[in-house]
Order: structure tokens, then sequence, then C-alpha cells
């Protein structure tokens, strides 16, 4: 069984330079709107037979634009929501910081899965979602199409390759680049097929 990951379009907080925004919603740009259209019209030929999607704004809007394409039909699961940052949540890089210098400082040297202030870690994240796939790969719907959030594909690839979750921020995931699992029920295994696939997104342009 495949199973296909999208990340969501580009956001407008990204042009607030929010580099994460967890649960805070978001809708897309223009250009996000765009890069969704793309991305569905490269999936159209994947031959995908349902799409699950975040609950969040901007994965809704990723996949209302996709499925003008796929035409298959929508489930919202919230297990693919985006990680929660807690006290970070709706804050940029200097106001968090200034919440504890000590503990951002710890947070962002990246050698543990330290959880976000009254929020989640990486661990949490994959333990959600896989308990969603094995749940997902148990039906008869193949290959499938998760939209969902960088900290959720970071999550997951991270842990079925064996990096160790703390090593997740080393994997590049681009707004709608696609990253494709195979599931193996024999041995109840999920293989990475491919990484941050971008190549539809090759000639558009970002008005910025």
């Amino acid at each position: 069984m495949q199973i296909h990951l999208l990340r969501h379009g580009e956001k407008r907080f990204d042009q607030e330079r929010f580099n994460e925004i967890g649960w805070f919603d978001s809708d897309l740009t223009s250009f996000g709107e765009q890069q969704a259209d793309a991305a569905g019209r490269r999936l159209a030929a994947f031959g995908i037979q349902r799409i699950y999607t975040s609950d969040l704004i901007r994965t809704r809007q990723t996949t209302q634009f996709a499925n003008r394409h796929i035409g298959a039909p929508v489930d919202i699961r919230l297990e693919l929501r985006e990680i929660f940052l807690g006290d970070w949540e709706g804050k940029n890089s200097a106001e968090r910081e200034a919440l504890d210098e000590e503990y951002y400082s710890a947070w962002k040297a990246r050698t543990s899965d330290l959880p976000y202030p009254n929020g989640e870690n990486g661990s949490l994240v994959f333990f959600r979602t896989d308990r969603l796939l094995r749940e997902l790969v148990q039906k008869p719907e193949d290959p499938i199409l998760l939209v969902t959030h960088a900290g959720v594909i970071r999550s997951l690839v991270s842990i079925y390759l064996g990096m160790g979750i703390e090593k997740r921020f080393n994997l590049q995931i681009d707004h709608c680049s696609i990253t494709t699992l195979s599931y193996n029920p024999e041995k109840q295994t999920f293989s990475l097929i491919t990484l941050n696939d971008c190549a539809h997104l090759e000639g558009l342009a970002s008005p910025e």
C-alpha cells in the first residue's frame, strides 16, 4: 500500500516570518493556492482513492485546490494536525526566547526531543499519526493521500527511518512537497519511497 503525504501550501504567516505556528490557524496565500493546484495536477495521475486531511484551514484549503484534479472523497482527521506549540503558539522566535532564554537555547540545540512549553514533542506527534496510519492501512483504499504539516511528516519519516526523533529537523519538507511511504502488511513496517518531491512546483514563481 502507498501513502502519499502532502504538506500544505504557503500560508500567510510565512510572509510575517513565523516559521512555525502549530495549531494557530492561517489561510493560504495566493501562491500557496497555486502550489496546491500544481500538486493536485501531479497527484491526479497517482490514482488516489481517498484523501485524509488535517482540520486546520491551511490543509483544508490545500485539499480543496488539489482535489479539483484528484476527485477523491475527503475525511478530516484531527490526528493529522501540526505539532502543538503550547505557550509558543502565535509567537515569533524573539518572543519565544523572551519567555525562557535557557529553555529556548536547550530546545534550539535539538539534542533531545524537548516538548514545546506546555505543548507537544515529536514523539507525541509520531504516536498519534502512526496510530492513524496503522488504522488506514487496514482499509481497502490504496493509494491514499494525507494532507498534513511538516512537523507530522518529519516525525513519521525520522522514526520509520530509525534516525531518532530529535534529528527530524534535518529533513527538509517544502510547501506542497510530496513524500511517499510504502506499507508492508507482512512485516507491518513502513518504507520511504520519496522525500520532499517538488518536481510539480518547478516553474512556479512566488510573487515575492
